[in-house]
């Protein structure tokens, strides 16, 4: 979620200026901070009354246990690498290293068909 800039503050001053005018507009935005105020209390309490906040501790503390975070880095490096490497492909028009077979490097290619004459 984007947060709120200085000149997003500003426009939104100027347009409640005009719109509410001078007189009306300190009270206007005592009351707006009052309701902020009860918003956030009221969350709180209910955060509190439903014991999210015991829970994201317990969650928090069993990630740390399970290192989780770890886990994490080391799949996104991983996936990264795949990333890079398969770019490499792309960008090289697939010609990475040769396969290599059961039977060695060396074994021979497989006969390849000839060209058909009919087409052009």
């Amino acid at each position: 979620m984007p947060s709120i800039g200085p000149t997003e503050l500003v426009l939104v001053f100027l347009i409640a200026l005009v719109v509410l005018g001078p007189k009306r507009l300190p009270g206007a935005g005592r009351q707006v901070g009052r309701a902020l105020r009860e918003f956030r209390s009221a969350t709180s309490q209910i955060r509190t009354e439903l014991g999210v906040d015991a829970i994201v501790d317990e969650v928090n503390a069993v990630r740390a246990d399970v290192g989780v975070d770890e886990l994490a880095r080391g799949l996104k490096q991983d996936a990264d690498e795949i990333s890079s490497s398969l770019k490499i492909d792309v960008d090289t028009g697939g010609a990475g290293p040769a396969p290599t077979t059961a039977e060695g490097p060396d074994a021979a290619a497989p006969p390849s068909s000839p060209a058909d004459p009919g087409a052009a």
